[in-house]
């Protein structure tokens, strides 16, 4: 385990091949180690010195006959850490009053010991997934022969027992996490369908809807000085999958914002950049030319005869209906994304002493990989590279 640089290094099972599974955070100095087979505590622990040194940290076994069994498997629950055990169902641990960590005899799920006992596949368990919220523990579990999870155990901590067992398509928990949704943190979760779903937002039963939600993003550069110069020429790098994005010149001044030519641009899947006769891609790729070089985009349609969970056509990014074209797999890398070196057109602004750049997208994917702007002749500039 890192504790710091190369220089801070130390073992946690010396000798065996038990397995780190987890670490959780109990406080500024205190780490529980949840491993396959054990859990362990590290007390005492703190920045390295100067040399990259730490000292004074204390090792405890806790438990020497059970472990974790997944990564997701835990959650830290006020001062109590609640994880899967391949050999208990829920085990426990928790600060003392002395602020000692110390493990439980009996089994946290000894009210509903038979779920675990009887029911849980444990040929899947790593893949159960843990999450604390609203004070209560959510545990996604795999249960009656079932290869992903199927049931959320639900545990109150307030009252201080079980509330229900969960089941149905909502209960496909792939990963929990949370997001503010309304002002408010939200606990979700990522589906082994790969849809997002908020929990315990009705009273009862579960509320879907399926399509295709583009999610916008922006980056702001750096400011680079300009020594008192204005900006005259700029470029920037990117990669690209079905795109719509924006670059806008931002300057040192009040609001001080200006265009560069590249407002909601995107890229053409079927155009090629050269030769300029090129004939277009077909989008059902029957010619298996989906990896030819230089065209503008390489995403692509999903294949017809596809329908939702509900029994309806999947449609494009622009609303209409796949047809009976299909697209042939043969060569298609989905995720392909496309480089290109955009020109900026900067009009002129006044002298600044340093410029950023604002990258945003609202569709598709946009990776920048780098940008380059100043004064004076490009080749003056473009000498030293450029930068992210």
């Amino acid at each position: 385990m890192h504790t710091g640089g190369l220089a801070s290094v130390m073992r946690s099972n010396t000798g065996g091949g038990d397995e780190i599974v987890r670490l959780v955070k109990l406080s500024e100095n205190q780490v529980l180690i949840l491993k396959e087979r054990s859990s362990a505590m590290l007390a005492g622990v703190q920045s390295p010195t100067a040399n990259g040194v730490i000292t004074g940290i204390e090792h405890t076994t806790l438990d020497d006959a059970q472990g974790c069994a997944g990564r997701l498997a835990a959650a830290l629950c006020g001062r109590d850490v609640v994880y899967l055990s391949p050999k208990r169902g829920l085990a426990s641990v928790g600060l003392t009053e002395q602020n000692k960590m110390q493990g439980r005899a009996e089994p946290f799920s000894a009210a509903v010991q038979d779920v675990f006992d009887r029911r849980l596949n444990h040929h899947a368990a790593a893949g159960a997934s843990f999450a604390w919220w609203s004070s209560r523990l959510y545990a996604a579990l795999p249960l009656d022969g079932s290869a992903t999870n199927n049931h959320v155990l639900v545990y109150n901590f307030i009252n201080g027992a079980f509330e229900s067992l969960d089941t149905g398509a909502g209960a496909a928990v792939k990963e929990f996490f949370t997001a503010r949704c309304g002002g408010e943190e939200r606990l979700f979760f990522l589906g082994t369908d790969g849809g997002v779903c908020l929990v315990e937002e009705l009273w009862h039963g579960d509320q879907g809807a399926s399509g295709i939600l583009a999610i916008a993003d922006r980056i702001v550069t750096r400011g680079y000085p300009l020594g008192g110069a204005r900006p005259t020429r700029g470029l920037v790098a990117l990669e690209s999958w079905n795109p719509k994005f924006t670059v806008t010149l931002v300057t040192d001044g009040v609001n001080e914002r200006a265009g560069t030519g590249i407002t909601d641009r995107t890229r053409d899947r079927q155009r090629y950049r050269r030769p300029w006769n090129a004939a277009k891609w077909p989008l059902d790729n029957h010619d298996l030319s989906h990896g030819n070089p230089f065209r503008e985009d390489y995403s692509v349609l999903l294949p017809a005869g596809l329908l939702d969970e509900n029994g309806r056509p999947v449609n494009d990014e622009n609303g209409a209906t796949i047809e009976a074209a299909s697209l042939r797999l043969d060569g298609v890398v989905p995720n392909r994304m496309q480089a290109a070196v955009e020109p900026l057109v900067l009009p002129p602004r006044p002298q600044a002493r340093y410029a950023q750049l604002e990258i945003s997208n609202t569709q598709g994917r946009v990776a920048v990989l780098g940008v380059a702007f100043g004064a004076g002749a490009m080749s003056q500039w473009m000498k030293t590279g450029m930068q992210v």
